[in-house]
């Protein structure tokens, strides 16, 4: 992707929600509920073939890459929302990374919960 110049308009795609994990004890069961801590335009887009037709044979799922500005302390833990006429979509944060290194943008490869 080298070239490749994310503009504040290239973001207005898609609108996502991060979501951070949060371990809730109700007598003595722990359960896991996700809370929004950030809400951020972004990119998204499946891979290419040739990656998806890999990740599906690894792992029976489909990947996206998701480019949105830098949210503080996110981590694979965390996971991606967005809202597709009336439906959400689930992303779980498959691996991240900082465009540049410049710590202004994430890139994160996603599954997709189906």
């Amino acid at each position: 992707m080298s070239g490749f110049k994310m503009t504040p308009r290239t973001y207005r795609a898609h609108r996502i929600r991060v979501l951070r994990p949060t371990a809730t004890n109700t007598k003595g069961d722990v359960s896991r509920t996700w809370s929004a801590i950030a809400v951020r335009w972004a990119s998204r887009r499946p891979l290419r073939s040739n990656e998806l037709t890999e990740a599906q044979r690894t792992r029976g799922q489909v990947f996206h890459e998701i480019i949105f500005p830098r949210v503080d302390a996110i981590d694979g833990t965390h996971r991606l929302e967005e809202t597709v006429q009336g439906t959400a979509r689930t992303y779980n944060i498959d691996g991240i990374t900082e465009r540049d290194g410049r710590l202004r943008e994430h890139v994160c490869t996603c599954v997709e919960e189906v």
